[in-house]
């Protein structure tokens, strides 16, 4: 593989091992330091951890009620009472909605008595609906072991559910209470709105999710009274790594927490960054799993970890041990985190798997040797930028056949692929207008630097490179960057600053 050299004030590559490199980087004062920062997880309290529990998961599943609109539910008050006639016990109470006591009493909250055996396994849900008032009554069941859940839909910012007694600390709620004979259950439940965790946990790399075996993750709330953040729901993941938690309830300080099962390779404890979660709010925060590398000889952690982090960002690979040697040397010579960013971002070898990366995204295929010789030539001689062979593929007379072979067909897939969204025949009309007079070139630019498709991809670069959305100022600040760098510039801001680089050392410790 070709390595990253220095060349006068850039770098290049070629083939040569970086140690033949011809030039230097200009020097400044003083060697650039890469700090080193505190990377020791969140305090994390050893608590007995919560189980997935498909019988009783935190946060209930969707009543079979929850069929029938909300509206429609809240005008069938004659619900309010059902009686299951096989038992003498009943349940009945009032519920009320909102995000403090008391709480407004609504029609059409749906209320389920959930029937377990002793192992938790569910027998049987039995659904009811308040009143205007909040009243509600489930009566003649069976004895046996109970659970209570709530489920509210008519409210427009978004639905929630809650079960009886559940708290951010706690979101599980009581236990299952056993009630036999002619016993009441008497119920008074505040449902409040909830939100929404999401999130991916991975490796170090950021390539590859851990094995469920390896790892647990857990959600954490911070309590005042250690100051050490205690695990209250255990989260699953899918392949690539994807986790989610639907209707948790607002607190100001969560964390999502990765507990190692004894992988060499990683870190005992990771956590992710701490946040909040409102009522009907969103979060993303992804989780990484801290990933253990070997110590170097006069290099620093933090110029290890950080060096680690781009070969994995840009080139997919781990570093060779003289590779960070080479680039602990760049730093020790003046070069800034900047200039470093920028030699991953123009190294032929990030550029060929971008090449690659575009054939297969755009034109469905593996390129040919020519073609992808002809882009990384045309990149080396400055005629071209690395980004610029997107445009040019969606532009390419392949991919107009490819989509269908008209200017209609052609408008309503780059409304799709870079909109996502579908276009109106408006749209069409309009688009379709511009190209027979300007070109298709000349409007895939218009597209490409538009407001919307370019805060897309400093978004999609943001969660990339710095795990996280990007608050108001800065995606103004680099959608302009892009504007004037294209996205070559921006991928080098991003992946060459301080945040990046305290980042690097929670994804890879020595």
């Amino acid at each position: 593989m070709a390595a990253l050299v220095v060349v006068g004030s850039v770098f290049a590559a070629t083939p040569a091992m970086a140690s033949n490199a011809s030039g230097s980087l200009p020097a400044v004062s003083g060697a650039t330091n890469v700090s080193a920062v505190s990377t020791d997880a969140l305090p994390f309290a050893a608590d007995a951890l919560p189980t997935l529990d498909p019988a009783h998961p935190a946060a209930p599943p969707a009543p079979a009620t929850a069929a029938l609109p909300a509206a429609a539910r809240q005008a069938s008050t004659d619900q309010s009472q059902v009686s299951r006639a096989n038992g003498s016990v009943t349940i009945s109470g009032t519920v009320t909605v909102g995000a403090n006591a008391p709480g407004k009493p609504v029609a059409g909250v749906i209320v389920t008595a959930t029937q377990v055996d002793s192992n938790d396994k569910t027998i049987a849900n039995t659904d009811v609906l308040s009143t205007g008032t909040g009243a509600f009554s489930i009566t003649g069941l069976p004895d046996g072991l109970y659970y209570v859940s709530f489920f509210y839909d008519g409210d427009p910012a978004g639905a929630t559910s809650m079960w009886w007694g559940a708290t951010a600390t706690n979101p599980f709620g009581n236990k299952a209470v056993s009630l036999t004979g002619s016993q009441t259950l008497t119920v008074t439940q505040l449902l409040q709105p909830t939100g929404t965790l999401g999130g991916r946990v991975s490796t170090g790399d950021r390539q590859t999710a851990p094995a469920t075996s390896d790892i647990d993750l857990f959600l954490a709330v911070r309590l005042d009274s250690d100051n050490k953040y205690h695990p209250v729901l255990q989260l699953g993941w899918d392949t690539a790594g994807q986790y989610s938690a639907a209707f948790v309830l607002p607190y100001s300080d969560y964390a999502v927490f990765a507990i190692n099962d004894a992988n060499p390779s990683y870190e005992a404890v990771s956590s992710s960054d701490s946040f909040s979660i409102g009522a009907n709010q969103s979060i993303r925060r992804d989780t990484i799993v801290t990933r253990l590398i070997a110590a170097v000889g006069g290099v620093s952690n933090g110029t290890n970890a950080f060096v680690n982090a781009l070969y994995w960002d840009f080139l997919s690979r781990s570093p060779a041990q003289a590779d960070i040697v080479f680039w602990n040397r760049q730093f020790a010579g003046g070069a800034g985190l900047g200039a470093v960013s920028t030699g991953f971002v123009t190294s032929d070898e990030y550029r060929l798997i971008r090449i690659d990366a575009a054939y297969s995204k755009i034109l469905g295929r593996g390129p040919d040797a020519g073609g992808r010789a002809d882009w990384l030539r045309w990149m080396q001689q400055g005629l071209i930028t690395t980004d610029d062979i997107e445009t040019s593929f969606y532009a390419s007379q392949e991919y107009f056949d490819k989509q269908g072979g008209s200017n209609a067909s052609f408008v309503q897939a780059i409304y799709t692929t870079l909109l996502h969204r579908d276009a109106s025949s408006a749209d069409v009309s309009f688009w379709s207008r511009l190209i027979a007079q300007n070109g298709r070139a000349w409007v895939i630019a218009q597209f490409w630097d538009s407001t919307e498709t370019i805060s897309e991809r400093v978004s999609l670069m943001y969660a990339s490179y710095l795990g996280r959305t990007p608050d108001p100022a800065g995606l103004a600040n680099w959608v302009g960057t892009a504007l004037q760098l294209g996205d070559s510039g921006l991928r080098s801001g991003l992946s060459g600053n301080a945040e990046y680089v305290n980042r690097a050392q929670y994804r890879f410790g020595v």
